[in-house]
């Protein structure tokens, strides 16, 4: 395995941060201060995984659906 490369435990913790980071926040009214707590525990975590690309791809994805779901909510 090359040093760029994530060990499959290390991936299990990254989408295990991610996955708490999705449930924490899919159901919030998406104020000013929840985007700014999204963004510094999305930060965290970009800087826990060492921005690694693959970690940096999962958490994008995480908080560009929890803008998408909120948008979806408030678009009816």
């Amino acid at each position: 395995m090359s040093s760029n490369e994530m060990d499959i435990r290390k991936v299990y913790e990254m989408v295990t941060d991610c996955w708490k980071l999705y449930k924490k926040y899919f159901s919030v009214n998406l104020t000013d201060e929840v985007l700014q707590q999204i963004h510094d525990e999305a930060v965290g975590l970009e800087k826990k995984y060492e921005s690694h690309s693959f970690a940096n791809a999962v958490i994008a994805a995480v908080v560009n659906e929890l803008g998408d779901i909120w948008k979806r909510k408030h678009s009816r």
